[in-house]
Parts: structure tokens; sequence; C-alpha cells
């Protein structure tokens, strides 16, 4: 999506986004786990906070990869995307 967003939920997912993140994520399975690994970057509207970031970026993944949804963070990271 590209539009600005209204609600922690709704981060815009973008090519040149204001946040680079990258998270991994496991749900265990019977005989083992699952685990992915994604990194995008992500505009976030001003005034929000790393926690909304993380939820927002959390529901994103579980969104596009339902077999992950309700998994264990392993691994996050949030840094602007600017060098």
């Amino acid at each position: 999506m590209t539009t600005q967003p209204t609600t922690p939920a709704q981060a815009s997912v973008a090519e040149s986004g204001t946040h680079h993140y990258i998270l991994t994520l496991q749900v265990p399975r019977p005989g083992g786990m699952v685990l992915g690994t994604f990194s995008e970057t992500v505009t976030l509207p001003a005034g929000y906070t790393r926690a909304e970031a993380y939820e927002a970026v959390v529901d994103h993944v579980a969104q596009a990869h339902p077999e992950l949804a309700g998994g264990s963070t392993v691994f996050f990271s949030l840094e602007p995307n600017a060098l």
C-alpha cells in the first residue's frame, strides 16, 4: 500500500520508505520450526514510536505470511533509511 497511514497497523511499505527493518519470526510446528526473515522499507508517519512500528511490521508480515502469524520474534531491527 502506498497511502499515508492513519493508524499504527496501517504503516505503508514502500521501496524508498523512511525506515528499513529486518524481522525474523519463528513458529513451532510438528517436526521442527517454521522460520522466516524479512527485510523491507516502511514509511512511518511523524511521531510513530518504535513500539508502534514493531506492531505494524509484525502485522504486515503476518498478513503476507499467515504461516508465521502469532510467531515469536527472534530478531527485530528498525533504522532510518538514510545514510
